[in-house]
C-alpha cells in the first residue's frame, strides 16, 4: 500500500481535504509537539508529511496548554511550601 505524503495528517495519518501547514513559523506546533512527547522529533525535510489536520492541531494544542498548566501549579505549590513554616504546614491538616 503506498501512501500519499502530501495528502495525509504527519500526526494522525488520515486522509484529508483541508490540511494545514505544519511548519508556520506563527503557530509553533513542532516546538509543541515535542515538548509533549520527547520521542516525537519533528524537522522541515525529513522526508515526512509537512501538513496535519485541523483536529490534530486543537488537540495538540491542548495537550500542550495542559502541560504548561501542570507545571505551573506543581512550580507554584512547590514554591509554596518551601515558603510555608513547618509548624503552619501541619496545623492546615
Amino acid at each position: 500500500m503506498a501512501l500519499d505524503l502530501r495528502n495525509i495528517c504527519r500526526l494522525c495519518m488520515q486522509d484529508e481535504d483541508s490540511l494545514l501547514p505544519l511548519f508556520e513559523v506563527e503557530n509553533g506546533l513542532p516546538a509543541k509537539i515535542e515538548a509533549i512527547s520527547a520521542c516525537i522529533k519533528v524537522c522541515a525535510g525529513d522526508g515526512l508529511p509537512a501538513q496535519v489536520c485541523q483536529q490534530c492541531v486543537q488537540q495538540v494544542n491542548i495537550c500542550y496548554n495542559f502541560k504548561i498548566q501542570c507545571e505551573r501549579s506543581d512550580a507554584n505549590l512547590r514554591e509554596y511550601l518551601h515558603s510555608v513554616k513547618p509548624q503552619e504546614f501541619l496545623a492546615q491538616d
